[in-house]
């Protein structure tokens, strides 16, 4: 494990984190990491060279509803019902610091996606030195409707996991053997009656999710099935979290 690719999960997060402590021996060996959405804040957190046990800990402890606060003025100004700011200060909280791409020694990449141009663009320290890592990370968390979306040099992006189902571009000239992707996959919800707004972007957001685009490349493709687990909800008990974290975990063995 070479080159590590993280993708979106929203709260499938902990499946993801449960894949990297059964895979935990082999981080050591990462030199560049590739992130969208959940999986940018994980990328993010090991580049800062935070454990796993660290991350697991810390995503357990945040209480996550205080930050995924509906508000009908962020969506009429943002487009987003919720406000990015008290998410990207608690991250500063966590790292320790709010650091550049510059800054950070390990080569990281951060997608989102960029509205007016109608493509992903990944963030690093080759193109963008100067950029705050986490203001990156949050635009690639911003998942349409729900999140604020991100403004940079004057253009709008939204969840970097948009258009590409898990962010591979950045290794395409890399040995496939050498690259690990992890991501969760869900089955398809027929949803019988969409009665309220939540329901209704939920049911546009996995519409959009669905079609996606597949990469044929032959790397290592860890896909973590959370089957029918509701992944945007921000209410998610403590047990619900360490179950998915187990799905995770005990996913190779299985």
């Amino acid at each position: 494990m070479k080159y590590l690719v993280l993708g979106p999960a929203s709260m499938g997060i902990f499946s993801l984190i449960g894949t990297l402590k059964a895979r935990e021996t082999e981080l050591v060996d990462v030199k560049e990491i590739s992130g969208s959405s959940a999986g940018a804040i994980l990328a993010l957190f090991l580049a800062l060279g935070m454990s796993v046990d660290e991350i697991l800990e810390t995503s357990l402890s945040v209480n996550i509803p205080n930050f995924v606060k509906i508000r009908i003025g962020s969506f009429f100004n943002k487009f987003g019902f919720v406000d990015m700011t008290p998410i990207r200060k608690k991250l500063v909280e966590i790292c320790g610091s709010d650091p550049t791409f510059e800054e950070i020694d390990m080569k990281l990449y951060i997608a989102a996606f960029c509205m007016n141009t109608s493509e992903t663009v990944y963030f690093s320290k080759d193109t963008h030195p100067d950029m705050k890592v986490i203001d990156a990370v949050c635009m690639s968390m911003a998942v349409p409707f729900i999140f604020a979306c991100g403004k940079y040099n004057g253009e709008t992006y939204v969840d970097g996991g948009m258009k590409e189902e898990y962010p591979l571009s950045p290794f395409f000239d890399k040995k496939p053997h050498e690259v690990t992707c992890i991501k969760i996959k869900m089955n398809r919800i027929y949803q019988e009656d969409i009665q309220t707004p939540k329901e209704f972007v939920d049911c546009l957001v996995r519409s959009a999710l669905s079609n996606r685009v597949q990469y044929n490349t032959p790397i290592e493709l860890i896909e973590i099935n959370v089957g029918d687990t509701d992944v945007f909800d921000f209410n998610m008990s403590y047990e619900e979290k360490i179950q998915l974290f187990n799905r995770g975990y005990t996913f190779l063995s299985a």
